[in-house]
């Protein structure tokens, strides 16, 4: 990698010039001619005309630091706010041309504003008072791409200004936090690219070197538990699962930077390339749906009303084409084929338009104009995700595509948090990793979009078991169990999730059994240490703000409202447009109620950012929850989600009961799909014995999630443990030898499968067996 890095440090001013005409060019695109202008007008038309409305706002003076109002405005997010507005105006002066009227006092505006910034705000003796981020990362990263865009129309002493407090303020890309601390995951792509520009704009061959140093080994080789992991899995600030937040932002700073220097003298390696493409591959691709990406993989960000799903999604299309310029033919097909096929399918968002809500920059025209042009090119087919399943242990998410859905699990377990809120943002994250399940359907793509958060109750929300709400600040916290994780063969996928909330005063089991035509979850054990009773959420879903459908049952309509309506006498429930709910029996003393519920909230409720709309949005919600009134005794739960079925369809699934629950204990959760020919299960405890727990043909000797699959020759298993699981420990004991096991992985002495190696908490072991009998 070294000698790679070291191809030319002796370049000359030609180097560096072409590298400022591509980096201006990757921000703005080719000329606007009039043919370009009327084909993308719905995005260029209110860029410019947003760019030119910030004018006015410009001869509002900024707070001088240490003004009594400076504190209360969150200053450096007022400077980067500031300077972004002047960003905007740069882009819109260079689109429109020299020669637009419109846009030729732009320039001259925009240095009389950031003047007064480089003279009192942004300056080498700065304090850095506020979030270390703004004046590290986000002012600096926003000031070097106005630099570029001005090119001679920034005087030397004014340019001399800004890229030494930038040098103040960012001096080193592997390091952050006033030094303090390692850059890592996507902040160790924004400094590595702040170094890089820097030198661009410095003509250092010496500090362009040392950022792409930095960036290569974050990408091959990270220091931190942060950044992609070998399963696909990205994690920000240590256990965070962060693929659709700072996942997308590492990948397309990391591929901007790439495609920048692809052609000058200091290319990132090749090495360094493909892994990008790999992790884009493997990580990203499985979190995108009809343009999104899910939520459970977004973090704080589902707190910021100007950062959508659909949105973030389309800056991970961005990405791809991007990342489409530096991969194998193979890859670059498939990436540009995935594009493809979200641009087209996404009825929440236009890729192609104009959002002024959302905050990070809109697409560039050069890739807008790639974009379309790949849209009409019936050379090149759309490319859908493929059905089947994902288990990222490492950030405890799996996602599961069926025909007529896709679903998504939030799990943690003691690898990663309930939620991460810091900043003041995601302040009612409490549940969104305890067993949430995200319901994604083509005919109803707006259902997070559309003021999701700021207005479900957090307390509520789909497969979670809670028994109080927290009290406000509560910490977020890994889980004290380490019993979480998945499986998955034949098109069927079993997950799950020793409970430990609330400190570890409520604890129980609960599981998910994915299946084509269903999901079967089941709970059992669920008790609290003071007795207070619990509730399990089915589902909880946003109608938007007029909506009003309605449960129907097997006798009709059931009028609910805001009041809870107890329909315990309904074996199943159908919400038009949705899908169908069956709940085959309630245990013990619990009861199945419903509301149709108007609820009110605003983005600065669960986000104090002073960006976050202070409006009170109201929508309109569906939910349907089993109450647990058992205090004192465990309680558990039965039920099945069955995504785009009609009525009539539920009802027959009810009637058939094709998921046979075989066993809802604290040792063993077990389902058995009859036409499938398909057992699952998962191990929870493990006598001491040694005898292990009976599964079909076998006996699980760990904790662990298998399936086990009936075929004309005979049988195969999936196995994956819930903890780690070292070389020479038992696994599953045989009742005859296997036809077929990984050697690399185990041997079977004396009926035992023992591992060679060790196994990771979910990593899967795969055998085959002859028919039983």
């Amino acid at each position: 990698m070294q000698a790679a890095l070291l191809a030319k440090p002796d370049p000359d001013l030609a180097d560096f010039a072409a590298l400022k005409r591509s980096w201006a060019f990757g921000l703005t695109g080719p000329a606007l001619t009039p043919a370009l202008r009327t084909r993308h007008r719905i995005m260029v038309e209110p860029m410019l005309q947003r760019a030119a409305a910030q004018l006015p706002a410009l001869a509002e003076p900024l707070p001088l630091p240490g003004a009594e109002q400076s504190e209360a405005l969150d200053l450096p997010f007022q400077i980067q706010r500031r300077v972004q507005s002047l960003k905007d105006l740069a882009i819109a002066w260079r689109l429109a041309g020299p020669d637009e009227a419109a846009t030729a006092t732009y320039p001259q505006a925009i240095l009389d504003s950031l003047q007064p910034i480089a003279e009192h705000h942004f300056t080498p003796r700065s304090d850095r008072p506020g979030n270390w981020w703004h004046w590290e990362i986000g002012i600096p990263a926003r000031l070097l791409d106005l630099q570029v865009l001005l090119a001679d129309r920034i005087a030397p002493p004014l340019r001399a200004s800004l890229l030494a407090a930038i040098a103040r303020f960012a001096p080193d890309p592997a390091r952050l936090g006033e030094g303090r601390s390692p850059a890592t995951g996507a902040n160790c792509a924004w400094s590595a690219g702040i170094a890089i520009r820097r030198a661009i704009l410095e003509g250092d061959a010496l500090r362009l070197l040392l950022g792409l140093r930095t960036l290569t080994q974050e990408i091959l080789e990270p220091a931190s538990r942060d950044g992609f992991r070998p399963d696909g899995s990205f994690i920000q600030h240590r256990r965070h699962p962060y693929t659709g937040g700072y996942g997308v932002d590492f990948l397309l700073r990391a591929a901007e930077t790439a495609c920048l220097l692809q052609h000058s003298p200091w290319p990132m390696p090749q090495d360094a390339c493909q892994r990008l493409v790999q992790d884009a591959r493997r990580g990203l691709l499985p979190l995108l749906v009809d343009g999104a990406v899910m939520d459970m993989v977004r973090g704080r960000e589902i707190s910021r009303a100007w950062c959508s799903d659909h949105g973030k999604g389309h800056m991970a299309l961005r990405a791809l084409l991007l990342l489409a310029e530096i991969a194998p033919p193979a890859e670059a097909t498939l990436f540009r084929g995935t594009v493809k096929h979200h641009i087209l399918a996404d009825r929440a968002r236009d890729f192609f338009a104009f959002d002024p809500l959302f905050e990070p920059e809109n697409i560039p025209l050069g890739l807008l104009e790639q974009a379309r042009l790949l849209c009409e090119d019936p050379a090149i087919p759309a490319l859908p995700p493929p059905a089947g399943s994902v288990i990222f242990i490492e950030m405890d998410r799996v996602v599961y595509r069926a025909p007529a859905f896709t679903l998504g699990l939030a799990l943690h377990g003691k690898r990663t948090a309930n939620y991460e809120s810091m900043n003041e943002e995601n302040l009612h994250g409490w549940f969104t990793a305890s067993g949430m399940n995200s319901l994604y359907l083509t005919s109803d793509m707006t259902h997070f979009q559309d003021g999701f958060w700021p207005t479900v109750d957090p307390c509520r929300l789909p497969g979670t078991t809670i028994a109080q709400r927290p009290e406000a600040g509560a910490a977020a916290n890994a889980s004290g169990s380490n019993l979480v994780g998945g499986v998955a063969l034949g098109g069927v996928t079993v997950a799950a999730m020793a409970l430990y909330a609330e400190r570890g005063q409520l604890t129980g089991r609960k599981s998910w059994f994915l299946f084509e035509d269903g999901i079967t979850a089941l709970g059992s054990d669920l008790t609290h240490r003071h007795g207070a009773s619990c509730m399990t959420t089915i589902e909880n879903r946003n109608l938007g703000a007029s909506g009003s459908r309605q449960w129907v049952g097997a006798a009709g309509p059931l009028e609910s409202g805001a009041v809870p309506l107890d329909v315990s006498s309904q074996r199943w429930l159908h919400l038009e447009g949705i899908g169908g709910y069956v709940v085959p029996k309630l245990l013990g003393k619990a009861r199945l109620l419903a509301m149709l519920d108007r609820r009110s909230g605003a983005w600065s409720d669960i986000n104090k950012s002073p960006a976050s709309p202070t409006e009170p949005l109201q929508r309109n919600y569906q939910t349907l929850w089993i109450e647990h009134d058992n205090p004192g005794e465990p309680g558990g739960y039965v039920y099945t989600l069955l995504p785009g079925r009609d009525a009539a369809e539920t009802a027959a699934f009810s009637a058939a009961a094709p998921h046979q629950v075989l066993l809802r204990n604290v040792r063993l959760h077990a389902v058995r799909h009859k036409a499938l020919g398909i057992t699952a299960a998962v191990a929870w405890r493990v006598p001491s014995d040694g005898g292990g727990i009976g599964f079909g043909p076998l006996r699980l000797l760990a904790p662990a999630c298998a399936v086990l699959r009936e075929t004309a020759e005979g049988l195969e298993l999936a196995f994956a443990p819930l903890t780690r699981q070292e070389a020479g420990q038992p696994l599953i004991r045989l009742a005859c030898p296997p036809l077929g096991l990984d050697p690399l992985q185990a041997v079977v002495e004396d009926g035992v499968v023992r591992l060679v190696a060790s196994l990771r908490a979910g990593q899967a072991l795969h055998l085959r067996l002859p028919p039983p009998g």
